[in-house]
């Protein structure tokens, strides 16, 4: 391991050492899987796991279409509802 690759990992072990969540990524695969007890792999890409996303969307008409789209202020949109990321 070199310097530049302990810079990259500090804030991951810190994370993993406050006890939330990581993931892991094997060079050439394009999923990330949890990583409940990290080996510290030189060759693989680590993260600290996403928090899953709450937010508003509302239903919008274009053409014959209904569309939903994120909306701040959700009082103002009728048909409005909260949406809630699964994160897997």
């Amino acid at each position: 391991m070199n310097r530049e690759r302990a810079r990259e990992l500090l804030p991951i072990i810190q994370a993993f050492a406050e006890g939330k969540a990581l993931q892991f990524r094997a060079p050439g695969e394009s999923w990330w899987r949890d990583e409940h007890d990290p080996v510290w792999s030189v060759g693989g890409q680590y993260r600290i796991k996403p928090e899953p996303r709450e937010f508003w969307v509302a239903p919008f008409n274009f053409g014959n279409k209904e569309q939903y789209r994120q909306v701040e202020d959700p009082v103002n949109w009728a048909g409005s509802i909260k949406v809630r990321e699964v994160i897997e």
